[in-house]
C-alpha cells in the first residue's frame, strides 16, 4: 500500500482541469444619446481572458478560446485591430475619450483566438449601441464556459 500511494497521488495531480478566468463585469461611462448606430461613437473595451490548469495554477498555452457576443450592436476585433488615429479616419471611443481606427469595417460576433505562452487571449469588445441593456460576452474553451457583461453606467 505504501508503494501505491505516491502513484495514486501522481495520477490524481497529473489530471488536467482547464479553467477560464474572465473579467469582472465592465461598466462603461455612457449616455443614451450615444446609442446612435453607425454614428461614429463607440466604446472599445480591451479584454483579457486566461486559460489555466485549476489543479496547478499553470497557464495553458496554445488553447483555442472562443469569445462571442449576441447579435446586435456589438462585436469583436483582435488585440491589434484598434489604433489611435486622426478624426477623419476614425470613430470616437467614448470609453477612453479618443479617436481610434478599427482595422476592419466588420465586427465579428465571435472570435476564436489561441492563448499565448502565458495562457492569455487578448481582444476588444466594440459596442456601437447598448440599446438600454448590457452586452453579454460568453467565453468557452475545452468544454469550460463562462461569461461577463459590458454595460452602460
Amino acid at each position: 500500500m505504501t508503494r501505491l500511494l505516491p502513484v495514486l497521488l501522481l495520477a490524481a495531480c497529473g489530471r488536467l482541469e482547464p479553467q477560464l478566468l474572465v473579467p469582472a463585469d465592465v461598466d462603461v461611462p455612457w449616455d443614451a444619446s450615444f446609442d446612435g448606430v453607425g454614428d461614429g461613437l463607440v466604446a472599445v473595451v480591451p479584454v483579457d481572458v486566461m486559460m489555466y490548469d485549476a489543479n496547478t495554477g499553470s497557464p495553458l498555452a496554445d488553447v483555442a478560446v472562443t469569445v462571442a457576443v449576441p447579435d446586435g450592436e456589438a462585436g469583436l476585433v483582435g488585440e491589434n485591430d484598434v489604433v489611435v488615429a486622426p478624426p477623419e479616419d476614425a470613430v470616437w471611443d467614448a470609453r477612453r475619450d479618443r479617436w481610434v481606427a478599427l482595422a476592419t469595417d466588420h465586427l465579428a460576433p465571435a472570435l476564436t483566438v489561441r492563448t499565448d505562452a502565458t495562457g492569455l487571449v487578448r481582444l476588444n469588445v466594440v459596442v456601437d449601441a447598448f440599446e438600454g441593456a448590457p452586452v453579454l460576452v460568453t467565453v468557452s474553451a475545452r468544454g469550460v464556459e463562462d461569461a461577463f457583461v459590458v454595460g452602460p453606467r
